[in-house]
């Protein structure tokens, strides 16, 4: 076992790269390069502390904020975190963390976005002294082999609903072009997303320079969604590809447009159903409308723990 402190170091490459190979869920909150740009814009006045197990190929990203430590690669932008690997080497290596911890004066866990089918919480609820609490979900959404298999998914109601609002849009906009790109234009991203007002304030300077990286942090991985009416963008969403599922990352909408994001979602659906995918993930968030398309919850947990 052994301990990082720093991202650069070329055995931690290697080691974190075979982690990422092990790891049941390849998702790109897991890769070194989320990471590495979360430390860059976010975490460089924090005291980096990265476990990592080279007989398992399993690491542990960890940060030290004062006495408190918590997961790298940012809670408010990666939906999931947790010791990277495979998954029957987690705990493990989380009881032989412990002792650093408390070394370097820990006194505080607060873990955050871990999915439900982690070793990590097998561990932690073995412990009495742990709070584990429900953090949020990210609905996922099972796709059959065609759209009209899929509406027969939903109930009498959402179906009847789905094919209204989208007669409604399509003849409210009859020239609305659907487009999907593998070249994300961020710039576009960030201008719709600050027609609201929360996502306004979320965009701090560090922010927008974290979603600048994105197409290259995400390896390959992102995708581009995007409704145009008389040649102009009006909605707009980024996904990530993981296999044969699409994970919704974040989106900006034209609020003169009134329901332009639930039409750009029921596109994506439409599009990931034909081109073969399997799943939609819907990231973090308890919106209705996820629910109404037809998603079910995979929860994330935070961990609490006093040393």
């Amino acid at each position: 076992m052994k301990v990082f402190t720093q991202f650069n170091e070329a055995s931690l490459h290697t080691l974190w790269e075979s982690a990422v190979k092990q790891e049941p869920k390849h998702w790109p909150f897991f890769t070194l390069a989320w990471h590495q740009a979360w430390y860059t814009h976010f975490g460089t006045d924090e005291q980096l502390m990265i476990v990592g197990d080279e007989t398992n190929r399993t690491v542990l990203p960890l940060s030290i904020s004062g006495t408190t430590a918590h997961f790298t690669g940012g809670e408010e932008i990666a939906d999931y975190l947790d010791a990277i690997g495979p998954g029957t080497h987690k705990g493990a290596l989380w009881q032989e963390t412990m002792p650093l911890l408390m070394a370097r004066g820990v006194t505080r866990l607060m873990l955050r976005n871990i999915p439900q089918p982690s070793e990590s919480l097998t561990y932690f609820r073995s412990i009495s002294a742990t709070t584990v609490t429900e953090e949020d979900a990210t609905p996922l959404l099972a796709l059959p082999k065609s759209f009209d298999d899929y509406l027969t998914t939903l109930s009498r109601k959402q179906r009847h609903e789905m094919r209204r609002k989208l007669r409604r849009f399509d003849e409210q906009y009859p020239g609305v072009t659907f487009v999907a790109g593998d070249q994300p234009d961020i710039k576009l991203l960030l201008t719709l997303m600050r027609n609201n007002d929360k996502k306004q304030e979320f965009l701090t300077p560090a922010m927008e320079g974290f979603f600048f990286a994105l197409p290259q942090t995400a390896g390959g991985q992102l995708k581009q969604f995007t409704l145009i009416i008389d040649n102009k963008p009006i909605a707009t969403t980024v996904a990530f590809e993981v296999g044969r599922s699409l994970l919704l990352y974040n989106s900006g909408y034209d609020p003169s447009v009134e329901g332009s994001g639930w039409y750009l979602k029921s596109k994506c659906i439409r599009w990931a159903i034909d081109n073969g995918y399997t799943q939609i993930n819907f990231l973090q968030g308890k919106e209705r409308y996820k629910y109404d398309l037809g998603a079910g919850d995979f929860l994330v947990y935070r961990v609490s723990l006093t040393l």
